[in-house]
């Protein structure tokens, strides 16, 4: 089993497809920041929960992200299971990955806005 990761994009049906920064600054922008969005996976045939790690802390230890919730999976054909896979192996592999990573992170971004 390949090692989680954090998923570069997540749906909000307030907000939409956002970027954990986005999601963290639409949060902190609310004049009594107490609501908390609800996240799905941003792939329409996916759609899993999502959880927001840190978005909703002013300080925190670790950097916010999105990942997927422990004991779920994405769907068959998710394209962010797919890059789970294939980062987790590149890990397990111990290859240079953050080049990589963030050009797939931006592809990915990319893809999802163009539709």
């Amino acid at each position: 089993m390949s090692k989680e990761f954090a998923i570069p994009v997540a749906f909000s049906e307030e907000l939409g497809v956002v970027s954990i920064e986005e999601a963290r600054a639409a949060y902190l922008a609310q004049s009594n920041p107490d609501k908390r969005y609800s996240f799905v996976c941003a792939d329409e045939s996916c759609r899993i929960k999502i959880s927001a790690v840190n978005c909703y802390n002013e300080v925190f230890e670790t950097t916010p992200h999105f990942r997927k919730f422990p004991n779920t999976e994405h769907s068959a054909g998710c394209i962010y299971g797919v890059y789970s896979d294939v980062y987790g192996n590149m890990l397990e592999n111990k290859a240079k990955v953050r080049p990589r990573l963030y050009l797939i992170s931006i592809l990915i971004y990319s893809y999802k806005l163009s539709f």
